[in-house]
């Protein structure tokens, strides 16, 4: 799309309180504070108006300028430090988490939002959670369970959720249901929109189901297939790590843009007869031969046995 340059009547700079207060302003609600010095408070004004086609315009004339780099990804975020994907918050409290996660240098987890149209934040002290994570310099982030039956509430439920949470990041966790639905993409692209195009966004699901991967991809949204090869019951899927690159890759993913979900828990076979966890080093090994930067984690709280010494044998290999 062709953006036309505001016509100033003369060369006119971008008012040095632009960029900041856009900043300001993309913040949710609770993480605000107030109004940063210098910017203008009629935002009715003319110079408010020209000043956002200023900026939409300079935008498009560095675009064309711009060479972009084929192994660029938009998942830096998820390289920092590991996800770890906590089933229950009543069981992974933050000082456990820290005490568990901090000594290694890990920081990102993920406590549940949204359970189908439940507003599970409002009952479950997600935004509690999430301030005390945050304060022991841990990096909280939301997830939600979605069937992608009405993908318009779905969205607005996810967004509502971040701004009353205030957390950094999400994963949307869509399974078969989404699958079935034929919607999944609409999701994403909805998710996309309310969140902004920075917002760490990220997808789990089985490795195998025909979602919108189009659509996925096309809103940066970070692939995250659950990598659970043993038997474990009600989760096991057979899949181990290498087996998940490989159908994301059939799926059109590049190896950047695929986070697997490694399970890390003692896993159980179908009569219930406890079996090995599956080593660090086999993760890191299929993670290193694909070429994948990031492994996520399952779940934190059903492996404090073995705190982050488990995981820190898997960082060496990315």
């Amino acid at each position: 799309m062709t953006v036309k340059a505001p016509n100033f009547g003369q060369p006119h700079p971008l008012p040095h309180w632009f960029d900041p207060w856009r900043e300001w302003r993309n913040k949710p609600n609770r993480q605000k504070g107030t109004r940063p010095k210098g910017i203008p408070k009629d935002l009715s004004s003319k110079r408010y108006q020209w000043a956002w086609k200023l900026r939409a315009w300079l935008n498009s004339q560095e675009a064309p300028h711009k060479q972009p780099d084929p192994h660029d990804s938009p998942h830096d975020f998820w390289y920092e430090t590991p996800p770890f994907f906590v089933a229950t918050m009543v069981n992974a409290p933050p000082e456990t988490l820290r005490e568990a996660l901090q000594p290694y240098g890990f920081r990102l987890v993920f406590g549940e939002g949204v359970i189908g149209a439940e507003r599970r934040w409002q009952t479950n002290g997600l935004r509690d959670w999430a301030d005390a994570v945050e304060g022991w310099g841990g990096i909280p982030g939301g997830y939600s369970w979605n069937t992608c039956e009405d993908p318009a509430t779905e969205a607005a439920l996810i967004k509502e959720c971040v701004d009353n949470t205030g957390v950094h990041a999400w994963y949307i966790d869509g399974e078969k249901e989404a699958e079935q639905s034929g919607r999944s993409g609409e999701l994403a692209d909805r998710v996309r929109a309310l969140l902004g195009p920075d917002f760490p966004i990220g997808w789990t699901t089985e490795p195998q189901l025909a979602l919108d991967h189009g659509a996925i991809r096309r809103n940066r949204i970070v692939y995250s297939q659950q990598a659970y090869p043993r038997g474990a019951i009600g989760w096991g899927n057979g899949y181990d790590l290498a087996g998940c690159v490989g159908v994301a890759t059939a799926q059109g993913y590049r190896p950047q843009d695929i986070v697997p979900l490694a399970e890390a828990y003692t896993p159980y076979d179908n009569s219930g007869v406890v079996m090995a966890r599956v080593p660090p080093q086999e993760y890191g090994q299929q993670a290193r031969a694909a070429g994948v930067r990031q492994v996520g984690v399952y779940t934190p709280e059903q492996s404090f046995d073995v705190g982050g010494a488990w995981w820190k044998e898997l960082q060496p290999w990315l």
